[in-house]
Order: C-alpha cells, then sequence, then structure tokens
C-alpha cells in the first residue's frame, strides 16, 4: 500500500514538473533591436501598430534617465507567433521613446 501511495505522489511530481517546465517555455521570450526609422514610424502610427501618442527618438544615454523621471517608456514592438520583443531603435543608435505626461 505504501509503494502505491509513493507511486502515485512521484507520477504527480513528474507531471508537476512538465506542467512548470511547459509553462515556462510558452511564457518565454526572446530579446532583439529592430532598426526602423521615420517612414516606419509613420506608416506604424497610421496602420495602429502604435497607439495614439507622442513618439521620439532619444539618445541611448539619455533613456535611462528619462524612463526613471516617468515622462517616457521605452517602445517595445512584439512578435506574438515568433516570441520575441523588439526594441526599436534606429541605425544611429538612436531609441523610440512614448511621453507618458502631457507636456
Amino acid at each position: 500500500m505504501l509503494l502505491e501511495i509513493a507511486g502515485v505522489a512521484v507520477s504527480a511530481i513528474g507531471v508537476l514538473n512538465d506542467l512548470v517546465t511547459r509553462y515556462q517555455d510558452l511564457t518565454k521570450w526572446s530579446e532583439d533591436d529592430l532598426i526602423a526609422d521615420d517612414k516606419w514610424l509613420e506608416l506604424a502610427r497610421s496602420n495602429g501598430t502604435l497607439a495614439p501618442g507622442d513618439y521620439s527618438w532619444s539618445k541611448p544615454e539619455k533613456v535611462a534617465a528619462r524612463e526613471l523621471q516617468g515622462t517616457h517608456a521605452v517602445v517595445v514592438a512584439c512578435h506574438a507567433e515568433k516570441r520575441i520583443r523588439y526594441r526599436v531603435r534606429r541605425k544611429d543608435g538612436g531609441v523610440l521613446l512614448r511621453r507618458l505626461v502631457a507636456r
């Protein structure tokens, strides 16, 4: 009788481990840079890819300070099928930000 209970417990632990592993695989996203330009920004705004708002390009060294001040947020584009989050950047290194507070 003790062996049967132990077998069920081991089986339950195995199933639980499989579920946790599968959940981690489904929620894991990779990150990459998406190189874009002003034309991309214009198209993304017009077709609704980007929510309405005030967007601007920022030098990489100023991004952290603007986020800490709470005035801007980095724009992240997501590709759900590939499970990739893209940080939108320009060729010169500029990062796309969205203004969070009104001027």
